[in-house]
């Protein structure tokens, strides 16, 4: 069953309030605390995504995890 607009928003409220205590966190010079919030801001926001695609998923592995939502690795290049 597809997310009704007020389920969508509520998750995107969350996504928005994670951010901006990341924000906070970063200003009072916590950078750990504010990456985690950050993660979860990107967390909420991916799950309202895979929302709109009828999906949702019991873990939060399994919602990280799906498909090409992982994040990206960067491929790093060692030279002599």
């Amino acid at each position: 069953m597809k997310a009704s607009a007020e389920v969508l928003l509520a998750i995107l409220a969350k996504a928005k309030e994670k951010l901006a205590a990341a924000e906070r966190e970063l200003a009072a010079g916590f950078p750990g605390e504010a990456s985690s919030r950050a993660y979860y801001a990107v967390f909420h926001a991916l799950t309202a995504i895979l929302a709109t695609k009828e999906l949702s998923f019991s873990s939060h592995a399994q919602t990280i995890g799906r498909g090409d939502m992982a994040p990206s690795r960067p491929k790093l290049s060692i030279s002599p």
